[in-house]
């Protein structure tokens, strides 16, 4: 239903149809779950790269992270499913439901009040190309996206949507507030997971580059518009794959020190570390867009 109701909503991408089919994702989802019976569910988006046991996480997520949960990409615009922890499956259906509204047109007011919201968070183009709202400039086609309905949803239902930590503890400035939420012990998290930090693609696009519209960029690419940028540019924070093991992101840090014998399982891994601390955060995992 959502994907015959949804065809004239997203940029087309002569047949591939991925803005269309990243939103359709969320219903197979569902459909698995009811099929299996599963309770739970963490999604994982195919192009990032896992550095811990998931295993390991598994009760605390289910202990603290009660609502679903993803990864926030930018403040206002954008929430990506790089990973999405579904702890019931009332929480997703919800999520689908609002989807169908969507594109089903203005039942309830649900697609006028998205397109605002985009407008608000400046999706809006001077091009004759942009999707018409109900009054105002016209919507960057782009901007219609999974990640950006995801937004509007946490928008419209607070109290059913919290983050996973992107960045370690910092000493934000009030002005950094609106992304300091999202930093471990972030009024936007529900608690650490382990001691790992996660991706929702700015940390990969940093140490890997991403493809622009002129070519592909360098490594150490820096999207001024994302959650994490205020890390890299004002805490000077850095992310280098370190000899790591399987235990660090369930509790224990390295801080720079030899390995101790005890370390039986060394891989490399990605891990963060912030000014002149010796303290590396390791991250849970890449998102990876190069």
């Amino acid at each position: 239903m959502f994907r015959n109701a949804s065809k004239s909503l997203f940029m087309s991408d002569h047949g591939g149809e991925l803005w269309m089919n990243s939103a359709v994702r969320f219903f197979v989802i569902e459909d698995v779950m009811r099929y299996y019976g599963y309770h739970s569910v963490l999604h994982v988006e195919a192009d990032n790269m896992l550095y811990g046991s998931i295993n390991s996480i598994w009760s605390t997520l289910q202990l603290n992270y009660t609502s679903m949960t993803a990864t926030r990409l930018t403040p206002g615009r954008f929430v990506t499913a790089s990973v999405l922890w579904v702890p019931r499956l009332e929480t997703l259906t919800m999520l689908n439901d609002y989807l169908i509204d969507l594109a089903l047109g203005d039942r309830n007011g649900t697609w006028n009040g998205y397109i605002q919201h985009l407008r608000v968070n400046n999706c809006i183009t001077t091009r004759g190309n942009g999707i018409e709202g109900h009054s105002g400039s016209p919507i960057k086609p782009f901007c219609v996206n999974e990640m950006s309905m995801l937004a509007y949803f946490d928008y419209l239902f607070p109290g059913n949507f919290s983050y996973l930590p992107l960045m370690p503890t910092l000493d934000f400035k009030p002005a950094q507030q609106q992304r300091a939420d999202y930093a471990l012990g972030g009024s936007k998290t529900r608690g650490p997971i382990g001691v790992g930090i996660w991706d929702s693609g700015s940390w990969g696009q940093h140490l890997g580059g991403t493809h622009g519209k002129h070519g592909r960029d360098a490594g150490r690419f820096v999207d001024m518009g994302h959650v994490i940028s205020v890390a890299l540019t004002q805490f000077q924070c850095v992310v280098h794959m370190l000899c790591g093991n399987r235990t660090v992101l369930e509790g224990r840090m390295y801080n720079g020190e030899p390995m101790p014998d005890d370390y039986k399982y060394c891989f490399t891994a990605p891990f963060v570390r912030c000014q002149s601390s010796a303290q590396w955060t390791p991250l849970w995992n890449l998102h990876v867009h190069s």
